[in-house]
């Protein structure tokens, strides 16, 4: 009887020193796909112009058309919205929907506050929603998101250091727009 349960130590004995390796073996697995789904996920937020779209030089001859809208602001479109993002621009971009009445009326404050703040890189991307245009809609995705317009964002090195959501608000206006003057 004593050499059988000997014979049953000595199995017990070696399946308890591998179970500590195989537990160790599963962790860093587990670890491991969770590394790179947190990787994967990351660079999916990341922009990067998913479609060929052919928008070098947009910009340069956006402002050198020199467009304004109605406010006196510069015009862009989204190629050239593009560009700026792309060439690593730094600056501010007012991004509205077209027909919209609050926009209208945010585009006369932030003209105001531009022009007694004394900022004059700030340009006007207007949208009008058409998902068929695939540079005005990477614009907008890249500009506001999945939020409303209009909004006005600092753009530092072609990547969106900051954003003013609050249209309302003169003195938030106007201390943004100091902020990056």
């Amino acid at each position: 009887m004593n050499k059988k349960s000997n014979k049953k130590s000595e199995q017990y004995g070696s399946f308890c020193s591998i179970l500590p390796i195989c537990i160790l073996v599963s962790i860093l697995t587990a670890v491991l796909v969770a590394l790179i789904f947190s990787i994967a996920f990351v660079q999916s937020f990341k922009f990067e112009a998913k479609t060929k779209l052919n928008v070098a030089g947009a910009f340069k001859e956006a402002i050198s058309k020199q467009q304004k809208d109605a406010n006196g602001i510069m015009t862009i479109s989204g190629e050239a919205a593009i560009d700026f993002f792309t060439s690593n621009k730094s600056g501010f971009i007012f991004a509205s929907e077209q027909n919209c009445n609050a926009c209208a009326e945010f585009g006369s404050r932030l003209a105001t506050a531009a022009e007694s703040a004394e900022v004059t890189d700030i340009y006007h991307f207007e949208y009008n929603g058409d998902e068929d245009n695939k540079a005005e809609s990477a614009a907008r995705n890249v500009a506001i998101g999945k939020e409303n317009a209009p909004v006005l964002i600092y753009v530092r090195n072609g990547v969106v250091y900051d954003r003013l959501d609050d249209i309302n608000s003169e003195s938030n206006l106007s201390t943004f727009l100091a902020k990056y003057k």
